[in-house]
């Protein structure tokens, strides 16, 4: 979605703006003012319902554009991932253009993502998802601020969190939140364009005169980095009913008008056939113009009716794991990328007025959030892989982030101190595979060395979940040359009934399973092992390090930079695409001959996370806690910054979360 969104600066006319345009709970589409019923025994701001189902389904389309810049991503809230279970559903619809679009799309799906599922447990869930956008637009904009290719990206966003059969919601921007109930289509979140504001005011009574050359399209709040302008986030969630439908979109599905939307949705029977009938319909309206159009749905069932679960590909994924097809092959007929609709935002001196305050707001709301004593020099992040947050007491981290200051950044004799007595082989490995009972072989795997090596970093501020650094005493074992394959990988999801997520044009059987859950991975290698007799199983955390060291001190493997050619990710300076993995063994191995333990897809290991290694295990052993709910994966990925692919670099993840990005390597003991 390109627009061209400047925040507003000034105004030439006196334009009113009622107390309801700068308190965002109070909607002119739909009442969301349930009845509500607190349960005192529960955590503060949860709410006591009687449970319904869900059937939970996404998907979109390129359009007519030559490149995706919308991501979804849809997430379960529990251990349990199934219709009964509480979810989040994101979608976002970048700008700036190609790269910066998708990227900033991207980052905002993740980077809300994380927070939300690390911290849900907490209850208050409307500042739960305000939190979440604040977030999100300060690692877009720290984003931003490092690659001058990446000026102006920026996107919007919508997310619901279903919480028993409760509705919150947040959005930013001019995507749209329906609710089909009793055959009747209500938007339930507000328009942030220019067009939406003239009919909010037109519509509490105080119409507004449209300035000469102003567009309806124009974009007056997104998420860039600046001072968000309008969020709507009601503090009170709507009660959800057997036989509702709840239809989240990108701004590509106004293709459609709101009585086509409402018939298809009231036709449609699962959330499947909705999300289809609704993509099928805008492809069939053949718009000149047609944008990426992203759609998600709910469908919400009684409890006593049985329903099987929306496979994960169909719930589980986002822009990056459907890449665009060429724009030779999905529109012949446009020889250039056609800019999509450009959309500045109105200036007047009574925005300018309005953002002031709010302006004034989100600082001090800043400044709670980021105190600067609690700030790092440097953006680091434990948990997403994208780009940088700084951390802030009490809050989780949500992307990856350079750790400038981190002895392995920069300082070559800060590794002195502590030896690796790993050999490094010169040689290629010996590569062997085993075989599986019913036919077939395993993944392609080598041996690594016993070893002792120094784990993390010395102690600094941007590394604080990396220290204290620690010698670490490793026993042989093999790992998997390259990350698991959706071909190796398929034998299993055959015998258990899951999937190998969503298969694109440009996916093989070479590439890398993704959307896979830790627990997968886990159940993964014991059907590995069952299958050969040998016992397989995910790396420990040391594992993991001291093999994708392989006896190095250095921040990468190869040397303490960035070097073009080594490695699959953002900036890493290839010409591959960084919207997706690429088949394993694109880039060279490492000493110990292991492909992509930097780039190209992150790797569940066994370990819970813990915020920093005090306490950690030094005979190579999995650190592990009763009933972790996140645990910690590594390596780097195709969506995330350089930097992000040192050695050292942790990553928290939710165990129960499906990511595009993510998937794993296995380990195989003598």
């Amino acid at each position: 979605m390109f627009r061209a969104y400047k925040s507003p600066r000034h105004q030439s006319s006196n334009t009113p703006f009622p107390d309801s345009f700068i308190k965002f709970d109070k909607l002119t589409y739909l009442k969301l003012s349930p009845p509500t019923l607190y349960n005192k025994s529960l955590k503060p701001g949860r709410l006591f319902t009687m449970p319904v189902r869900f059937e939970l389904a996404g998907s979109q389309i390129i359009g007519r554009r030559n490149s995706q810049e919308d991501a979804f991503l849809i997430t379960y809230l529990s251990e349990k991932s199934d219709a009964g279970a509480d979810a989040v559903l994101i979608v976002a619809d970048g700008m700036g253009g190609h790269a910066a679009g998708h990227l900033a799309s991207n980052l905002a799906v993740q980077t809300f993502n994380r927070h939300v599922t690390a911290h849900y447990a907490e209850g208050d869930i409307p500042a739960l998802l305000h939190e979440g956008i604040a977030h999100a637009n300060k690692v877009i904009g720290d984003t931003a601020k490092e690659m001058s290719a990446l000026q102006g990206m920026g996107c919007t966003l919508v997310s619901v969190v279903l919480s028993g059969s409760h509705l919150y919601y947040v959005s930013v921007g001019d995507s749209h939140i329906y609710l089909l109930r009793n055959h009747q289509l209500k938007k339930a979140n507000a328009d942030h364009s220019y067009g939406g504001f003239l009919d909010r005011m037109a519509a509490l009574g105080q119409p507004v005169e449209p300035e000469p050359g102003s567009s309806r399209n124009m974009l007056l709040s997104a998420l860039t980095g600046e001072d968000i302008f309008e969020i709507d986030c009601p503090g009170e969630p709507l009660k959800l009913l057997p036989g509702d439908k709840v239809i989240l979109a990108t701004d590509g599905l106004d293709t459609l008008a709101e009585d086509q939307i409402a018939a298809l949705g009231n036709e449609a029977s699962t959330a499947n056939s909705l999300v289809d009938g609704l993509l099928k319909a805008a492809e069939n309206a053949k718009a000149k113009h047609q944008d990426n159009t992203t759609v998600l749905a709910i469908n919400v069932l009684e409890t006593a009716e049985p329903v099987k679960s929306e496979p994960p590909p169909s719930i589980q994924t986002e822009a990056v794991a459907l890449p665009a097809p060429p724009a030779a092959e999905e529109i012949p007929e446009v020889a250039a990328p056609e800019p999509r609709r450009a959309r500045p935002v109105l200036v007047t001196a009574g925005i300018a007025a309005v953002l002031g305050l709010i302006a004034v707001l989100l600082f001090k709301y800043a400044q709670d959030l980021f105190p600067p004593e609690a700030v790092p020099p440097d953006p680091v992040s434990m948990d997403n892989p994208a780009a940088g947050e700084r951390q802030a007491p009490g809050i989780a981290q949500e992307i990856d982030r350079p750790q400038a200051g981190s002895d392995r950044d920069t300082d070559p004799s800060a590794a002195e101190p502590s030896k690796s007595s790993a050999t490094v082989p010169l040689a290629e490995p010996e590569v062997f595979r085993d075989s599986l009972g019913g036919g077939g072989q395993g993944p392609e795997m080598v041996w690594i060395p016993e070893g002792s090596f120094p784990m993390g970093s010395t102690k600094t501020a941007a590394a604080a979940d990396e220290s204290p650094r620690h010698q670490v005493a490793v026993k042989r074992f093999a790992m998997s040359r390259h990350e698991v394959t959706r071909a190796e990988y398929a034998p299993f999801a055959r015998a258990t009934g899951r999937s190998l997520g969503n298969r694109s044009a440009r996916t093989d059987d070479r590439t890398p399973v993704v959307l896979v859950t830790w627990n997968d991975a886990v159940a993964y290698t014991r059907w590995l092992a069952q299958a050969t007799g040998h016992g397989y199983r995910l790396p420990t955390e040391a594992e993991w390090e001291y093999a994708a060291t392989a006896g190095t001190q250095t921040p990468y493997w190869w040397g303490y930079q960035i070097e073009e050619g080594k490695a699959h990710c953002y900036g890493c300076g290839s010409d591959l695409t960084a919207q997706q993995p690429v088949p394993v063994g694109s880039f060279k191995a490492n000493p110990f001959g292991l492909h992509d333990t930097a780039g190209n897809v992150l790797e569940w290991v066994q370990d819970c996370y813990h915020p920093s290694y005090t306490g950690a295990p030094s005979d190579g052993s999995a650190w592990e806690t009763p009933k972790c709910s996140m645990r910690v994966a590594r390596g780097g990925a195709y969506s995330t910054p350089a930097k992000s692919l040192r050695s050292t670099k942790r990553f928290r993840l939710n165990a129960g979360g499906r990511y595009d990005d993510v998937g794993l390597r296995v380990v195989r003991e003598p």
